[in-house]
């Protein structure tokens, strides 16, 4: 899995490219609890802007093929 993340623009922009999975999902602070689900293989999501004030956000681009699961994650804090 190929994965970017411009920062520190708002809102964050994640791209991926993950090749021969069969689902992609993106997931914030909790890499198994999906923030957004049914993404194609290749392709970019703004995500939510962070809470205002002091913050700390782990945001994570996970590739599903069958039980195996790639994950590639990017803490920002601000």
């Amino acid at each position: 899995v190929d994965v970017s993340f411009s920062v520190p623009s708002q809102p964050v922009r994640v791209t991926w490219t993950a090749s021969g999975a069969d689902s992609v999902y993106i997931a914030i602070d909790n890499q198994d609890g999906p923030f957004v689900t049914g993404l194609p293989l290749s392709g970019s999501y703004d995500l939510p802007d962070p809470c205002p004030g002091p913050f700390s956000h782990t945001y994570y681009v996970v590739a599903v093929k069958g039980a195996q699961k790639a994950v590639k994650s990017k803490t920002l804090t601000g």
